[in-house]
């Protein structure tokens, strides 16, 4: 990770943030929501907290409509 950062910042003159970035592999890191499976098709799924981040606003929002009637 560190030469990798020196390169970038030397080299490149990119500038890295040292609190999101990491080395590891690629099913355990996620990137923009979405992460990569590990199998031998590897397939790209939503992220684990993107999929939590998900299914919480969409509690919130079906909580709301609880209760009202629709007389139509």
């Amino acid at each position: 990770m560190d030469s990798l950062s020196e390169y970038l910042e030397s080299s490149l003159r990119l500038t890295v943030n040292r609190h999101k970035s990491a080395v590891d592999r690629p099913w355990k890191r996620g990137y923009l929501g979405y992460s990569l499976t590990r199998h031998k098709q590897s397939k790209l799924t939503l992220a684990k907290s993107s999929l939590k981040r998900m299914m919480q606003r969409v509690r919130e929002i079906l909580k709301r409509g609880r209760g009202v009637t629709s007389n139509g």
